[in-house]
């Protein structure tokens, strides 16, 4: 397969990837970064972003090479691109409310639910200065932490 043909196939999803990392980069540039909690989001945003181009531009080689060795349909290449552009789409939606919630979250708000976070705390065995606290509303608690931002762990209350 020629690097053109290569190109048209996957422009799609390239397209999808590109407004991601668009989108990823102007909500990096919104956020105000006068509290820890937007400059710990500021960090994940950055982590994301790297992961999505590193983990896509590998996808793409490797697609490339076994389309060149006939190891995969050139009709085949768009579905399989598009389907790691689903992967880190929903990766992106299970960022995107820390986000949200390190923007709007304010010290009024997490005075409200701090028994809450206490007994969180408590019950994980976490120790404060190692994670965020985005509160959502809801019955239980639980830690999420991201291979591609190790140092960053969420306390997540509710769902």
């Amino acid at each position: 397969m020629q690097n053109g043909d290569f190109a048209q196939l996957s422009s799609d999803a390239t397209s999808h990837i590109n407004s991601l990392l668009s989108f990823v980069r102007y909500t990096h540039q919104r956020l105000n970064t006068n509290t820890a909690r937007t400059k710990d989001a500021l960090v994940l945003l950055e982590s994301f972003a790297v992961l999505v181009e590193e983990s896509y531009n590998k996808y793409m080689d490797s697609l490339r090479n076994a389309c060149s060795r006939k190891k995969a349909l050139e009709a085949e290449v768009p579905y399989y691109l598009n389907k790691a552009v689903k992967r880190l789409i929903l990766e992106w939606h299970q960022i995107s409310p820390i986000i949200s919630m390190s923007y709007l979250a304010n010290d009024y708000v997490l005075e409200r639910v701090q028994d809450v976070i206490d007994a969180a705390k408590k019950s994980l065995g976490a120790d404060a200065t190692h994670f965020v606290v985005l509160p959502h509303p809801g019955f239980q608690f639980y830690l999420t932490q991201f291979h591609y931002a190790p140092h960053f762990t969420v306390l997540r209350i509710g769902d």
